[in-house]
């Protein structure tokens, strides 16, 4: 990077980070009782994960990669409504990043990193960047490996609700496995998500009342809402393609989305309770627009908010200082989660 270009950067993110808005957390919300057997039933899965093996797959000084799989046992299958008993069982793989400072003697907390909807097509980018970075910060942490094209033509609201049901049964069970594992601190999990990986993150954490606290950033509450909304290249290829594979329009598909994708993040939000939640929205923000990651601020009770002056990419210029801000608050959700 050439001096002027390294100047005019650091003068752009000095102008963004004086204009950051924080908003502390007041007092945490009043969380009501857990109900498995009701609006959260479908969000725990039935079986614990079988059949997980590691394998070491890399070496450095902060850290040893490991790849590693299971068999996951899915019982959604059909409507929410008709609360099928079908199963079957699915191949789950991922990564798990054990930081080198953690052993029997000094077990590290494990952190849950989600994937954005693309990160399987840049391997992980996002999902490694803070993975290595959580390392150096003494976390070992994981990552599940998730399909190229999320949102295919053939995708419909009913199969985005079972893709949300499955990835959070499959994440609860990646936690519960690695859990065990004499390095990791059980006591101390937690999750960090950016976009379409903190929408999840949601679903995650209000099944997992024993997780210490979770970091969104850019997502947001309403999903059909978000869809309508959203300028998010991918998005705007799966109307298209969705159309021409059905011979209908967007709004016939948006009609679909807002009757059939029901699960969402804000009927689920007031399960986690403020104090669990560190949340960031952007004001430019058209992918995962604004005035939805309000709605999800709302909805959490109002936790620790830091609205950014800036939209879903150009946020990215922000993101050293979103790691460094969410991995100290998680160290204080661990040493003291009151």
């Amino acid at each position: 990077m050439s001096r002027l270009a390294y100047l005019t950067f650091a003068f752009i993110l000095a102008l963004n980070l004086s204009a950051c808005q924080r908003y502390s957390l007041q007092r945490p919300s009043m969380v009501p009782p857990l109900d498995f057997s009701g609006q959260l039933e479908v969000l725990k899965p039935s079986k614990p994960a079988t059949r997980f093996k590691v394998e070491l797959k890399e070496q450095t000084e902060e850290y040893s990669i490991f790849k590693f799989e299971f068999e996951s046992t899915e019982k959604f299958i059909g409507e929410l409504s008709a609360g099928g008993s079908a199963h079957q069982l699915n191949l789950v793989q991922g990564e798990y990043y054990q930081a080198s400072s953690a052993s029997p003697e000094t077990p590290a907390p494990l952190l849950q990193i989600a994937p954005i909807l693309g990160g399987a097509l840049n391997d992980y980018f996002v999902s490694r960047l803070f993975a290595e970075w959580a390392a150096e910060e003494g976390f070992s942490s994981f990552f599940l490996y998730q399909k190229g094209v999320i949102l295919e033509a053939s995708v419909t609201a009913e199969d985005m609700q079972k893709m949300l049901v499955r990835t959070t049964h499959e994440n609860v069970q990646a936690i519960e496995a690695l859990a065990q594992r004499a390095e990791v601190d059980a006591q101390s999990l937690a999750c960090f998500g950016v976009s379409l990986g903190a929408i999840k993150n949601i679903l995650l954490l209000a099944a997992m009342p024993n997780m210490k606290g979770g970091v969104f950033c850019l997502a947001g509450g309403d999903l059909p809402r978000i869809f309508k909304l959203s300028r998010e290249m991918m998005v705007e290829e799966y109307f298209i393609r969705r159309a021409e594979a059905e011979g209908s329009n967007r709004k016939i598909i948006q009609a679909d989305l807002d009757q059939h994708l029901k699960l969402d993040p804000l009927d689920v939000a007031e399960y986690i309770g403020s104090e669990r939640a560190l949340l960031y929205v952007g004001t430019l923000d058209d992918k995962v627009h604004y005035l939805s990651g309000l709605a999800l601020y709302q909805a959490l009770g109002r936790p620790e908010l830091q609205i950014l002056p800036l939209g879903h990419y150009t946020g990215i210029i922000m993101v050293p200082k979103v790691a460094n801000e969410g991995f100290r608050w998680l160290k204080k959700r661990f040493k003291d989660p009151s």
